[in-house]
This record gives structure tokens, sequence and C-alpha cells, in this order.
């Protein structure tokens, strides 16, 4: 039996095209910290310390295949708004092809 060769493997995935077709998010992070509940209702009331935003599902699998060196091919619907925008940005920084990145008017982008 032949011996897998991650190393290999890793060499032949940069020349690699891979299309990764699924539902883009964008995952939002905030953080801070809980100084006081609500008098209105009992629910904590957050002090933003910061916020930070990363590629979720599909552009999560994006994401880690650039990470790999692979040039991959994003084919998703996002919406016409900020966080459609937020999305592409992300992704062209992590030289993601976004060219299938599609633009829908009628629907929101998935957050």
């Amino acid at each position: 039996m032949e011996r897998f060769d991650a190393e290999k493997c890793l060499k032949n995935m940069t020349s690699a095209r891979i299309l990764v077709a699924g539902d883009i998010m964008l995952d939002r992070f905030v953080y801070g910290a809980v100084e006081r509940i609500s008098p209105e209702s009992p629910v904590p009331v957050l002090s933003i310390s910061r916020e930070n935003s990363m590629l979720g599902g599909a552009g999560n699998t994006l994401a880690n295949l650039a990470g790999l060196g692979v040039k991959p091919v994003a084919l998703s619907v996002v919406g016409n708004d900020k966080e459609g925008s937020e999305i592409r940005k992300l992704a062209e920084a992590l030289d993601i092809n976004t060219a299938g990145l599609l633009i829908d008017d009628e629907r929101p982008t998935i957050v």
C-alpha cells in the first residue's frame, strides 16, 4: 500500500482551482463587558469594547482553502447591502475569486 504524502498533497493543491458553492455569510463577533442589567427588562447591557467580522458558512471553507495556498472560487449569493460588500472585501483580501459572488436586491446578506 502506498503511503500518503501530506506535503506532496498540499504542494499539489496550490495549483488546483476549487469551486465552493454554498451559503456564504458574515460571522460577526462582539466583545465587551456586562456592566449592568437594563431597568426596562431583565436583560444584560453590554458595553462593547471591540467587534470583529469574518467569512462564515461556505466563506469559512473558502478562507481555509486560501490559507492552504489554493485559489478558491466562490459561488454564492449575497444581498445588496453593507454586509454583502463586507463579505466581498474580506474575500478579496484573502485572494478569493469573487466572480461567482452574485448580488440579489431582494434578499439580505446572512449575518
